[in-house]
């Protein structure tokens, strides 16, 4: 196999004629082509991988074919590393302070409960059982019992076109006083 060099007029006109996000497809392509195992991505090409993935699964596994691009469950297993145990999420809170500026942070907050399937399943990595009531650092009902539905809790901005998430709450179902516990831990 012949190995093709660029000069460096050449390489300069390429730089120049496609954005960072193409330079760094065509890099993951060379460094990761013909690997079956071992593959290592640049940040860029996560971030890439994670959101294709995350807005149509199915047109991931279409554009897969075409490049080297991590499976989806390595995809899984990046999501696994965020810390995000039922309760107040503080990895949010503390980042909302970073990226809003100070005078659009004026906000509501939004409570928003969805169904779930009730199942108990057990972690991978830490070998505990998930599924079940948590009302992270609130007190609720018992823990035991396999929830059925989350309650969400989101910061939307009132002058600024943002949302996240600041909190979730896994139930079987929620009286007021827990609810007005929750809104007031909010703010």
């Amino acid at each position: 196999m012949q190995n093709h060099q660029l000069s460096n007029d050449s390489a300069e006109t390429f730089m120049q004629n496609f954005n960072e996000m193409a330079i760094d497809l065509f890099k993951n392509q060379s460094t990761n082509n013909g690997r079956n195992t071992g593959c290592r991505y640049e940040k860029s090409i996560k971030e890439f991988a994670v959101t294709l993935h995350y807005h149509s699964p199915r047109g991931y596994r279409f554009v897969r074919k075409a490049l080297c691009l991590p499976s989806p469950s390595t995809i899984r297993n990046w999501a696994t590393n965020v810390e995000a145990e039922p309760g107040f999420l503080m990895q949010v809170i503390r980042s909302i302070s970073d990226l809003v500026k100070p005078d659009q942070r004026d906000c509501i907050i939004i409570l928003d409960e969805m169904a779930l399937k009730a199942q108990t399943l057990v972690e991978r990595k830490s070998g505990r059982l998930v599924g079940n009531v948590d009302y992270g650092c609130i007190q609720g009902e018992a823990k035991e019992n396999t929830a059925n539905h989350a309650l969400v809790v989101m910061a939307v901005g009132l002058k600024e076109k943002w949302q996240y998430p600041i909190a979730y709450f896994l139930t079987t179902s929620i009286n007021a006083d827990i609810q007005a516990q929750i809104i007031w831990e909010s703010v």
